[in-house]
């Protein structure tokens, strides 16, 4: 049983949710994101009620918005403060990446949709090996990573990448499973 995972990397609003979506309701796979164990984390420390926050955090307008609820800070903001200054200087830029590696379904293929940090990666990497990881960069006109603290992934630092145009859903959809057919019979 080979446990393989994909990791999507691109701009915030370019569309992985999307795509990790679309992909997992058309196949058997395990939808994931690093930031998973991040959500419930800053609820509980906020005091939110985690099915709320999951829900404005799930809601493009509602995750910029900012809330009384979190001190004034939008759920994007509450998140990223919480990881940035809460977790990861106390437990290291790689929890996220501990926390996800521990949860894998032995035996499946999990799609991760925002996967933006080396040292996040690194412990996925490892626990599945390198060639059974797969890196699949978005890109498209008029997106970039401006005001954010994620970047695109050095495909030298992944045995195997992919990087896709993004256009329209249906053949962005294609191209990412032509992608993933071509790595699993190919290796790379």
């Amino acid at each position: 049983m080979i446990t393989r995972v994909v990791i999507l990397n691109g701009p915030p609003g370019i569309g992985k949710d999307t795509l990790a979506d679309a992909f997992a309701s058309a196949f058997s796979t395990e939808r994931r994101a690093f930031k998973d164990g991040l959500i419930d984390l800053t609820a509980d420390l906020m005091l939110v009620d985690r099915d709320w926050f999951r829900l404005v955090c799930a809601d493009r307008d509602e995750k910029e918005t900012p809330r009384d609820e979190l001190g004034g800070r939008s759920p994007r903001q509450a998140l990223i403060y919480v990881s940035e200054k809460v977790v990861k200087p106390a437990f290291g830029q790689d929890y996220f990446g501990r926390y996800a590696a521990q949860r894998l379904t032995p035996g499946a293929l999990h799609v991760f949709s925002d996967g933006g940090f080396i040292k996040e990666i690194q412990p996925v990497i490892d626990a599945v090996g390198p060639e059974n990881f797969l890196l699949v960069q978005l890109h498209r006109d008029g997106f970039s990573f401006e005001g954010d603290s994620r970047r695109y992934i050095p495909t030298s630092s992944v045995q195997c990448w992919a990087k896709l145009e993004v256009q329209d859903p249906d053949s962005t959809l294609a191209a990412f499973i032509d992608a993933i057919q071509n790595w699993i019979e190919k290796q790379c």
